[in-house]
């Protein structure tokens, strides 16, 4: 079974993730000891993911300045077509499956009707 040994196996994980980002740099440890709760509780959902059979599938990003897909991407907190930027990768239930849930995109703010590239 998959799941057995899954919180050793996930301990271990996370510990030699910190080890490696404690050694990176000192401007990293002080942000690392600040998110460790949050940064442990993303390797796990991560994990989790990958234990499902098929795996969970994360979407690919749009590029930048590119119009989004609407159906597959949703706002973040301006209104547009254009992305700026990405929030959240979109989920798929497997590789070339179903959407799981929308990804969200920040447009690039609009300006009298149009885009604004600044």
């Amino acid at each position: 079974m998959r799941r057995i040994g899954f919180e050793d196996s996930l301990l271990q994980f996370f510990s030699l993730f910190k080890l490696q980002m404690f050694q990176m740099t000192d401007k990293c440890k002080p942000v690392l000891e600040e998110v460790q709760q949050y940064t442990a509780m993303c390797l796990e959902v991560c994990w989790l993911m990958n234990m499902c059979d098929p795996p969970i599938a994360i979407g690919s990003p749009p590029a930048k300045r590119s119009v989004f897909d609407s159906t597959i991407y949703r706002e973040f907190t301006k209104s547009g077509k254009t992305v700026d930027y990405v929030v959240w990768l979109p989920l798929y239930l497997h590789e070339n499956g179903p959407l799981l849930q929308k990804g969200v995109v920040q447009p690039l703010k609009t300006m009298g009707g149009s885009q604004s590239y600044q």
